[in-house]
């Protein structure tokens, strides 16, 4: 990161109209920032859209029907859920907490409201303006020693969650029953879960792990290329067939037929990667002062006025 950058980003979510959300902090707070500072670039230029007194540990669009625009909604580590509407201001709404030690880490728009995770294990649902526990069976109260985490939440296809974490933790969860634990084969911390579009996932985590989740959870395939990088895999997404992974100072894609590469792209000297986000016709990445977009015209580079 640029010494002299007054802002870096740490969360990148696309929209079909090829603009982007971004979230970041301002570098002169450093390495324990108050506050996040969110911003809208694409073509028309960056547009400052406020701060939240909070460190926003998620950030993702939730689809309206018959609209290009989503909302965006994003998650403070200690709370709130802020939500950003089109023509409206944001609303922050408070999250209820069973274990105050704990913070919140993944936050995804499924068929049946918005789920948060985090902590201890903890899972919410956010519909029809109230919150519910949906853990039981996951949640463990922290005695001083009993750490642990959900970093990612997914939902596989309409009523099918997956939640991953902390030493290789997976479970997934149908049609509101039961929660059920999967064998991962890691005991490495697991990032980012993504669905696939056909009923199965995608896992990320640390020490390059990519693995594949069959559509009927039964087994999991290991994709990771060690020769490639053991960087810890923060983020996914997938864009025109491809998938693509966040590597501390690489982007790498995985492409149906093709071997595992690095994408080979006018990137800034330095670039760092940790949030890749796409929709429609546009991918996003992000993860310091630099953003990028790719599209219809190829690789874009944005550089936020701030740091002019």
């Amino acid at each position: 990161m640029a010494k002299n950058a007054r802002i870096y980003f740490t969360k990148a979510v696309a929209t079909s109209t090829g603009d982007a959300f971004l979230a970041g902090h301002v570098q002169d707070q450093g390495q324990d920032p108050t506050f996040t500072r969110f911003v809208k670039a694409g073509d028309a230029g960056w547009v400052h859209l406020g701060d939240l007194g909070a460190v926003a540990y998620g950030a993702i669009a939730v689809p309206v029907p018959q609209s290009p625009r989503p909302w965006i909604a994003v998650l403070g580590r200690d709370g709130p859920l802020r939500l950003y509407k089109p023509g409206q201001q944001p609303a922050d709404i408070d999250i209820p907490r069973k274990d105050k030690s704990a913070v919140f880490e993944g936050l995804c728009a499924a068929s049946d409201g918005l789920y948060v995770c985090g902590g201890q294990r903890e899972v919410l649902r956010f519909a029809d303006d109230q919150w519910q526990s949906v853990d039981q069976g996951l949640f463990e109260k922290f005695d001083g020693s009993n750490d642990c985490s959900l970093f990612s939440v997914a939902e596989l296809a309409p009523g099918r969650l997956l939640v991953v974490g902390g030493k290789g933790f997976m479970a997934c969860r149908v049609n509101g029953g039961a929660w059920k634990t999967l064998d991962s084969g890691t005991n490495l911390d697991l990032h980012c879960a993504l669905a696939a579009g056909d009923g199965s996932a995608w896992v990320s985590g640390d020490g390059g792990t990519l693995l594949k989740i069959a559509a009927d959870l039964a087994s999991v395939q290991d994709c990771s290329a060690p020769e490639l990088s053991k960087r810890s895999f923060d983020c996914l997404a997938l864009y025109q067939g491809a998938l693509y992974v966040t590597a501390f100072n690489e982007l790498l894609v995985w492409a149906p037929g093709q071997a595992p590469d690095k994408v080979k792209a006018p990137f800034k000297a330095g670039s760092e990667f940790h949030s890749v986000n796409a929709a429609g016709d546009y991918l996003w990445v992000t993860g310091d002062e630099h953003a990028y977009r790719l599209g219809p015209k190829g690789w874009q580079y944005f550089q936020c006025p701030d740091n002019v």
